[in-house]
């Protein structure tokens, strides 16, 4: 009989199979509510405040509420593509018809056509 040798995905697996152990447990499950309710409700303020849809304008102004929690325990909140992520990050026009209508800068390039 031939020798058994391990899937390549083993390793992994078995880390799923711990990280699911924790986060699966219900204290583990009460933290993640109380942050989805937190974030929820900074969601709907700035969505009251018209920094996600202008109505007026009929225009997308942010794509997402984006938050991230680094291994060293910074903390980033801040709107994908709204306007200072498209000022100071690396943010795109969220506007899903692409009217221009939001600006950016530095402003994208276009491409020049070719004669």
């Amino acid at each position: 009989m031939g020798k058994v040798v391990k899937h390549p995905a083993s390793a992994l697996m078995d880390e799923v199979k711990a990280e699911r152990a924790i986060v699966d447990t219900p204290e583990a499950e009460v933290l993640m509510e109380a942050v989805t309710r937190a974030v929820s409700a900074y969601f709907e303020y700035l969505d009251r405040h018209g920094l996600f849809y202008d109505e007026k304008r009929d225009l997308m102004r942010a794509s997402a509420l984006r938050v991230i929690c680094s291994v060293i325990g910074d903390i980033e909140i801040g709107l994908e593509d709204g306007a200072l992520d498209r000022r100071y990050g690396s943010g795109k026009d969220p506007d899903p018809e692409c009217r221009g209508l939001n600006p950016t800068w530095p402003p994208p390039k276009v491409p020049r056509s070719q004669s």
